[in-house]
C-alpha cells in the first residue's frame, strides 16, 4: 500500500563548490481532487567554494512536479510525503538531488480494496529549476 517514486536532477552552481556546509530540503504537496499530485521541492542551504575558506554562498533551488494518478484509484485516500533524500556533489559544480516520495493508501475505486500497485504518470525527473 505504499508506492515509491523517484525524482532526480542535477542543480548547477554558477560557482565552483568544495563542500556543502548546509542543505535543507522542504516540500509543498497538495493532492488534487481530479487524480493529479502537484508540488515543489524547495532545496536551500550553503556551501564554500574553496576548502580553507570561512566564507559561505547560499543557494536555493525550486523543483515542482506533477503526478497523475491512474482514475480508478479514489484520490481522497491517497497520503503523499518524502520518503528519502540524498545528494552528491559532482564535478566540482553540479549538485546532484535524488528525492523519493512516496504514495499510499490509495484506494481502488472498482474493488474498494486498497492496492499495492498504483499506475501513475510521471517522467522521473524535475520541471526546471529557479537558482
Amino acid at each position: 500500500m505504499k508506492q515509491i517514486i523517484p525524482f532526480k536532477k542535477d542543480l548547477p552552481f554558477k560557482t565552483k563548490v568544495s563542500e556543502i556546509t548546509s542543505i535543507s530540503l522542504e516540500r509543498e504537496i497538495n493532492v488534487e481532487e481530479e487524480g493529479i499530485i502537484t508540488g515543489v521541492f524547495h532545496i536551500t542551504g550553503n556551501y564554500k567554494m574553496n576548502e580553507g575558506s570561512i566564507n559561505r554562498d547560499d543557494f536555493s533551488f525550486d523543483l515542482p512536479f506533477d503526478i497523475t494518478l491512474d482514475p480508478r484509484y479514489d484520490i481522497s485516500t491517497v497520503k503523499a510525503d518524502i520518503d528519502d533524500f540524498y545528494y552528491d556533489v559532482i564535478n566540482s559544480d553540479t549538485l546532484s538531488v535524488n528525492i523519493d516520495l512516496f504514495i499510499e493508501n490509495y484506494l481502488n475505486r472498482t474493488s474498494n480494496n486498497y492496492s499495492d500497485d498504483i499506475f501513475i504518470d510521471y517522467d522521473g525527473y524535475l520541471k526546471e529549476n529557479k537558482y
